[in-house]
């Protein structure tokens, strides 16, 4: 059985979902948890969440690129073998979330990234798939599209 076969148009929106999502997740996760503050909402840090809808996705590309490589490369391999399935693609973005998360962390004790990457990884990875492969009539998204 050959693999499914992917229009330019899925592997295209696919990448483009795989780049602003989790981007756009983390920069609101920053800048609106740091508007909101005990005292209440600050004018000056809301303005700057609104900011991050620009400022997101630029620095997702900018530092993001070397995870978004290494899940297209295993993509393109478990599409390759069949073995692209939604468990398979959230283990991706779970270890690909895990690295970011490490990375986000870094030597400064921010913990949070090491939780926080691994779950907007696993969300992201479900995302591309669902993307790329959609969801044929009658089947559920848990569904392994390698069973007849």
């Amino acid at each position: 059985m050959p693999a499914p076969r992917l229009s330019p148009q899925r592997i295209t929106f696919a990448a483009v979902t795989a780049w602003l999502l989790p981007s756009l997740i983390l920069a609101n996760l920053i800048m609106i948890g740091d508007a909101f503050t005990s005292t209440g909402p600050d004018a000056d840090m809301i303005s700057a969440a609104v900011t991050a809808w620009t400022a997101g996705p630029v620095m997702g590309l900018l530092m993001g690129w070397p995870f978004l490589l290494a899940a297209f490369a295993a993509w393109g391999l478990l599409h390759h073998w069949r073995l692209a399935t939604p468990k398979v693609a959230a283990g991706v973005g779970l270890l690909c979330g895990a690295a970011a998360g490490i990375a986000l962390g870094g030597r400064g004790g921010e913990t949070q990234w090491i939780f926080a990457g691994p779950v907007i990884g696993a969300i992201t990875g479900l995302a591309v798939w669902w993307v790329a492969y959609g969801l044929p009539r009658g089947e559920t998204a848990l569904a392994d599209p390698r069973q007849p």
